[in-house]
């Protein structure tokens, strides 16, 4: 008898410990970009660039996430930011569950706070400075030569941007070993929003 109750409070203290936020090995990205209209390709596009990184590394056999940045998996969700209000993307992020929103991207109108989103519990993740898509650099070549080789087309400025969105995911999931400080992942957003190096 005390031998199973041993064992069921072993049992019950695994299952919080698992259970915390601190462990969870996986968290949900909301991509807010023009899936239809007139920048629907630039949406298209971003949305490309930001899948080819969670590809680059940590993949294991058997995988059913979208792919994988910062350690983690992530599974990725997309919100049309056309005729999406905030009211729009807050339901969107409650229902699905969502940690990081970035965007909007492609749309100058639609304007997110990034307080209310913290408030429940997403961080915003708004596009930064990107290096220019006919850069010189090591790794700006080898995002090119990777991006055309699975898309079989050449990367543009949007596809870059999407790229640049999931490095500076990594980095700040990697730093703190996940996505429960919105606060510290809002200062990692911040730092990363211009001069960036991959």
């Amino acid at each position: 008898m005390k031998i199973s109750v041993k064992i069921g409070a072993a049992i019950v203290i695994a299952g919080l410990v698992l259970a915390s936020p601190a462990f969870a090995h996986s968290f949900n990205v909301m991509l807010i970009v023009p899936l239809s209209g007139e920048q629907e390709e630039a949406g298209r596009q971003f949305v490309d660039g930001f899948m080819l990184a969670t590809t680059e590394r940590d993949a294991h056999a058997n995988q059913e996430s979208d792919g994988h940045l910062g350690g983690l998996d992530v599974y990725v969700s997309l919100l049309d930011a056309n005729g999406s209000g905030q009211d729009m993307v807050l339901e969107h992020a409650r229902q699905n569950d969502i940690d990081i929103a970035i965007g909007p991207w492609g749309i100058q109108d639609l304007l997110l706070s990034e307080s209310v989103l913290a408030g429940q519990g997403v961080s915003l993740l708004s596009p930064g400075s990107a290096p220019q898509v006919d850069g010189e650099g090591a790794k700006v070549v080898a995002f090119g030569e990777n991006f055309a080789r699975t898309y079989g087309d050449a990367p543009g400025a949007d596809a870059m941007q999407g790229y640049n969105a999931a490095q500076r995911i990594e980095i700040a999931v990697r730093g703190q070993s996940g996505v429960a400080d919105v606060e510290a992942l809002a200062q990692s957003f911040a730092q990363t929003a211009s001069g960036f190096d991959w």
